[in-house]
This record gives structure tokens, sequence and C-alpha cells, in this order.
């Protein structure tokens, strides 16, 4: 939600996300849903009755970063929470049609990620306008969410993520989870791993990875010390705690 990283592989991609959020926004583990046409996985968080980060069957991802371009003035009430807007994203047909149909006035600035067998695309809403743009699939990235961290500590990170990726990337299947998980010599308040006195930290970690026809999506719930894996390939499905 907070923190989210993108690397290509051989077959596939592997995309996770920090939550960097406030201890008592709890989230229950993925588990699939169907508020739609469609079954989605996903973690529920109840606060926004939706989620950060969901999967179709078809292996499509999408991925909610709170803010746009830059942190914005945060009113007291919206009409729908950036969570259920997320999970209702895949009621749309496709990307295109969801950009173009859906009423976004009302709902808090935000970046969303979506990943499928087109590419990948970045759409970020400024309660202004949306801006929808294609980006190299071939090349990793990090998003770092734009209300937590301002334009100087957003590239700071992007340099702990460059290091970090020349150091591992030797390997043909990077373990990403290493750099989630870790701190990397950054302030406390702004590190990868991240915890700050007003009660917001990492408090989990989710990662959808895609190789073939094969889906698979862990999620490690940091405060409970717990996490569980579900696996998919068409409709065979296996879930491992």
């Amino acid at each position: 939600m907070c923190t989210v990283t993108y690397i290509p592989l051989p077959s596939g991609f592997v995309l996770s996300s920090n939550r960097d959020e406030l201890t008592h926004r709890a989230a229950l583990p993925p588990m699939w849903h169907s508020p739609g046409a469609a079954p989605l996985l996903f973690p529920y968080e109840p606060t926004s009755k939706g989620s950060w980060l969901a999967v179709s069957k078809q292996l499509e991802v999408r991925c909610l970063l709170n803010g746009a371009f830059e942190n914005h003035i945060k009113k007291p009430n919206y009409r729908k929470s950036r969570g259920k807007m997320l999970v209702e994203s895949f009621n749309s047909p496709a990307l295109e049609a969801f950009v173009n149909e859906y009423n976004f006035d009302g709902i808090a600035p935000f970046t969303l990620i979506d990943i499928n067998e087109t590419g990948l695309s970045e759409i970020r809403w400024d309660e202004k306008k949306i801006t929808v743009n294609k980006l190299p699939s071939d090349q990793a990235k990090i998003w770092s969410s734009a209300t937590l961290y301002p334009p100087p500590v957003r590239k700071e990170r992007e340099s702990a993520f460059t290091q970090w990726l020349h150091k591992n990337r030797a390997s043909e299947d990077v373990n990403i989870t290493d750099f989630h998980l870790s701190t990397h010599g950054m302030d406390a308040t702004n590190d990868i791993l991240m915890a700050r006195p007003s009660g917001i930290k990492t408090t989990s970690f989710t990662q959808f990875r895609k190789q073939g026809n094969h889906g698979s999506l862990t999620f490690r719930d940091l405060e409970k010390a717990t996490i569980s894996t579900t696996q998919w390939k068409s409709n065979n499905l296996s879930t491992v705690h």
C-alpha cells in the first residue's frame, strides 16, 4: 500500500507491497471473494471495506498506493474509499473501460498499478484528472506513497532499491522479500521497513508472483507473525499456512 516494487522475471514477474499503516487498521489474510462477476483474491481491510492489492484468477493484479504525485490536503470525509474502488475496478471488462467509465469524484488521490497480459500500467488520480502511463515491463521499479514520503525521501528509497538490485540481480529469481523486510540505513521513519512515533509502521507484506500460468499470493502479517500462501493454476487452487 505504501511501498511497492515490481521485478520482471524470465517467465513472469513479482509484485510486492509493504503496508505502512496504523496498527489498529488490521487486515484479514487473503481469501477468494466474489464482489462482482469474477472471483478475486485479496486481503480484506474492514475499515475501507476493500483492499490495497487484488488478483484475478486470470492472473491480473492491481495494487494501490495512497496519494498521486504529491501529498494532498485530506478531507474529513470521502464518498468512497480507495480500497473499495480497487475491488470494484475489476467489475469493468478491461482497464481502459475502468479508467474511462468509473466515477472517481469523491475518492482521495491514489496511484494504481495494473499488470495484465498487455503489460504494466500506472494510473494516478489527483482529484482533478486521471493520468495513465504505460511503463516498460522489462524494468524493475519502486513506488512510495506520496502521502507518507516526500520527494527527497522517495529519491532516497529509489537509490536504496537500485543499490540492492545491483548487488542481488545476479540471481535469476531475485529474493525481493529480503529488500522489503529489511532496513537500508535510512532514518527509521522513512526506511523500507519503517516505524514512526505516530503509530504508523510496516504492518504487513503482500507479494504476488506470476510464472507462466502459475500464480501465488503470499501474505505476511508482521504484527501477528503469521504467513499464508495461495497458489493456483487455471482452476486448481491450494492454500498453505
